[in-house]
């Protein structure tokens, strides 16, 4: 089975919130989506000596009908996403680190407790080459740029506060 070749992520392994197996449904899991990840938390380890990761929550092709996820219908948009945060690396280079990675959809939670990351593949990305980045703000806000540009200068003092925390 595909699922014990992963390194970052034991077969049994609950997730940190809903307690459910991050890999409940294994026989649908997207091995290479996963497997990407498992491989970015690797390098992560190597490079933060003595992080770990805890998974929030893994969504596989199955999203509520309100969910940013599901795309557009046209598109037979389909996702695959991780909600995580690695323990011991500040978020600013969780963040750098998703972005090295080339996920498709890579959204920070700064202001969280804990902050955390969620990083996606969508079908309809891996098409056009399109990144979605989001960010919840201080005020609970999301900004997100929805596969159009989010203006430099929001993005600079964005990255800037983040780097502070």
């Amino acid at each position: 089975l595909q699922a014990k070749r992963l390194k970052n992520l034991g077969f049994r392994e609950k997730d940190c919130y809903k307690g459910k197996t991050a890999l409940e449904k294994y026989e649908q899991i997207d091995y290479e989506f996963v497997k990407h990840w498992d491989d970015m938390i690797s390098d992560a380890k190597k490079i933060w000596k003595g992080c770990f990761v805890l998974v929030h929550d893994f969504n596989q092709y199955d999203h509520s009908e309100g969910s940013a996820h599901n795309g557009d219908p046209s598109l037979d948009g389909e996702c695959v996403a991780v909600d995580y945060h690695l323990v011991g690396v500040p978020i600013y280079d969780q963040l750098m680190l998703a972005f090295k990675w080339n996920f498709d959809g890579v959204f920070v939670y700064p202001h969280s407790k804990p902050p955390f990351m969620h990083v996606d593949w969508k079908d309809w990305n891996r098409l056009s080459g399109i990144i979605t980045f989001g960010y919840r703000d201080r005020e609970g806000n999301m900004i997100t740029s929805n596969g159009d540009f989010i203006k430099v200068t929001e993005m600079t003092n964005f990255l800037c506060e983040l780097m502070g925390d």
